[in-house]
């Protein structure tokens, strides 16, 4: 099982019942691209402002990302190809362009 987190806004892409919680538990019986998933939840990516897997910075529209010194799930994190296979046990936490700003 996956759990896919939206914040914001983004929530209302949730079922009424996982609103409340901001998550949503996929089973997943083999890897699922995160593009299928996006879509799946009617989510498109102009939607999105930042985009962790399990703790690591996948993609974000925050210029000062590098500076912040996150973990990284790659060597860029302004690459938007959201091709990423994410697996049973994976955690995805999903900032929509309300919630651009991530500074901690």
């Amino acid at each position: 099982m996956a759990k896919i987190y939206l914040y914001g806004k983004l929530r209302q892409h949730l079922p009424e019942e996982s609103r409340r919680d901001g998550c949503i538990e996929l089973h997943l019986p083999e890897p699922e691209s995160l593009s299928s998933i996006l879509t799946s939840l009617g989510l498109e990516v102009d939607q999105l402002a930042t985009i962790f897997i399990n703790a690591r910075l996948l993609a974000t529209r925050n210029s000062m990302a590098s500076s912040l010194q996150y973990r990284q799930f790659r060597s860029s994190p302004h690459d938007w190809n959201l091709n990423v296979d994410i697996e049973p046990g994976d955690r995805v936490g999903i900032f929509g362009m309300d919630m651009p700003a991530l500074v901690v």
